[in-house]
């Protein structure tokens, strides 16, 4: 028998044991194809504990037929043991329960557990006063191979998606996490489009599995391309006109499959911020790409007439994605000057309190602050390559929801306020820092991400800013220095 094959459990009373025969002798086609493993009380092996292996087929089942009559409802062990197991299956979804009614009886009101169910066979017409009962049974066989179809296609996704995950675990396993500036640049030499009808494709929450943002790359049925790049080249991903990812192909392998086409890719920058305040792709890459398919396009084609007409030398473009992606990487811009190591460990822990608070150290101590609070004019004058930096890590290890620059965002967003009114208040009421009309106390704040508000921190720790020890007392006085933060063009 096939592994794949449905397993069906008639739940009966003996006394129709004939209208189950004849049901059995309609599903005998699905039974021969190999779709269905059916089971009965009468296949009960001789010196068994008939209960127990009653019980095992009943839990094991893929679909329950309930063979709805009067005798049916007056069964002891029909309707008190074996009903309730099978709906106590059907509430966790773990089974299919579909009743099928022989004969008429009063089961149609909610006393009855299986009445919320769709039941068979047309307008729960009792099979029997049907003119012609095979015509009756033919059409529950029909609904039930409908329902057998659409359990073994389900069965396939499954096993596909277990496949997958397999082979998501070796190539774990093998590949660790990479960042773009480990990897050489000259290998940037693919561009392709992705899409989603839905939602952002290949997002962090949707690959969350990967711990070194591992994933396959598909190219839909239709699409070309997807073996031209090779082991250890990079291709940059755009959709929606924005640049969210550059990713790096882990081998030569292509998966084919009824959907399309696949690779095992690993992601070495993605965009940290909300992306849909990103910058359009034109300002990233320095021309348009004019095509919407998602098909592999070779950066150094000389078809690739909008690109060649933006950029003298594929290695000028190569440098140019690697500095404006990372501008970390530019020499042209300062090293930080703080020591950020625990503060990324902390972050990476989801330990955001500590996590805060060592923002807030990091910070006096980048300013020469001993006495642990900064200043306005030392806010004013914060570094930019560290300003960078701390945000850089509250984003990544948040997946968009923490930082200074998704607080300054909202800060935009709510007019841009450079002092105390009421614009603070709906900035305030924006990242969870107000309850009604009052400004929250530092241990009344949110450290954790599925509750607390886009933007809550950091908060910059106790007494970061101007000495002041929660919001409460002069609100106005730590507005004024946070202000100096969200206004640095850095972020």
């Amino acid at each position: 028998m096939s592994e794949e094959a449905i397993k069906i459990f008639y739940s009966y009373s003996r006394k129709d044991l004939d209208m189950r025969s004849a049901l059995e002798d309609h599903l005998s086609a699905l039974r021969r194809a190999n779709r269905i493993r059916t089971w009965h009380d009468l296949e009960l092996e001789p010196g068994t504990e008939w209960e127990r292996d009653i019980q095992n087929q009943l839990d094991t089942a893929d679909i329950i037929l309930l063979l709805v009559s009067r005798n049916f409802i007056a069964s002891e062990y029909c309707y008190g043991t074996e009903l309730k197991r099978a709906i106590a299956r059907h509430n966790e979804g773990t089974t299919r329960v579909i009743p099928i009614i022989l004969s008429s009886c009063d089961w149609n009101h909610p006393d009855v557990p299986f009445s919320k169910l769709n039941v068979l066979p047309t307008h729960a017409k009792p099979i029997k006063s049907w003119s012609d009962p095979d015509e009756a049974f033919t059409i529950v066989a029909q609904r039930i191979r409908e329902t057998v179809n659409q359990l073994i296609d389900k069965k396939r996704t499954e096993q596909q998606r277990q496949i997958q995950l397999e082979q998501q675990i070796r190539v774990e396993e093998r590949f660790s996490k990479k960042e773009l500036q480990e990897c050489d640049s000259a290998k940037i030499l693919f561009i392709k489009n992705v899409k989603d009808p839905e939602r952002w494709a290949y997002s962090l929450d949707r690959i969350e599995q990967s711990e070194n943002r591992i994933f396959e790359l598909m190219w839909r049925i239709g699409s070309h391309g997807a073996d031209r790049p090779k082991a250890g080249d990079l291709m940059i991903l755009h959709q929606r006109a924005k640049v969210t990812h550059v990713v790096e192909f882990l081998d030569d392998q292509v998966r084919q499959t009824s959907s399309g086409s696949f690779r095992w890719v690993r992601i070495v920058w993605i965009a940290e911020q909300d992306w849909n305040q990103l910058p359009h792709q034109k300002e990233v890459l320095g021309f348009s790409p004019n095509y919407a398919d998602g098909n592999t396009h070779s950066l150094n084609s000389p078809n690739f007439s909008t690109f060649r007409e933006a950029w003298s030398s594929l290695e000028d473009f190569q440098k140019h994605i690697v500095t404006y992606l990372i501008p970390e990487v530019s020499t042209t811009k300062s090293a930080p000057q703080g020591n950020y190591t625990q503060l990324e460990a902390l972050l990476k822990g989801g330990k955001w309190k500590e996590a805060d608070q060592e923002t807030a150290k990091q910070m006096c101590e980048v300013m020469g602050r001993e006495e642990g609070w900064l200043r306005v004019e030392d806010l004013e004058r914060f570094p930019c390559a560290d300003l960078h930096a701390i945000d850089r890590l509250w984003v990544k290890y948040s997946n968009g929801k923490f930082g200074f620059s998704v607080q300054k965002q909202i800060w935009q967003e709510c007019g841009r306020p450079t002092r105390y009114v009421q614009d603070w208040e709906k900035f305030g009421d924006r990242v969870g820092w107000r309850s009604g009309e009052n400004w929250l106390h530092y241990h009344e704040l949110l450290f954790e991400t599925q509750r607390a508000s886009r933007g809550h921190l950091p908060y910059l720790g106790v007494g970061a800013v101007l000495g002041e020890r929660k919001w409460g007392d002069r609100s106005y006085e730590m507005i004024w220095g946070f202000e100096f933060l969200l206004t640095h063009l850095d972020l």
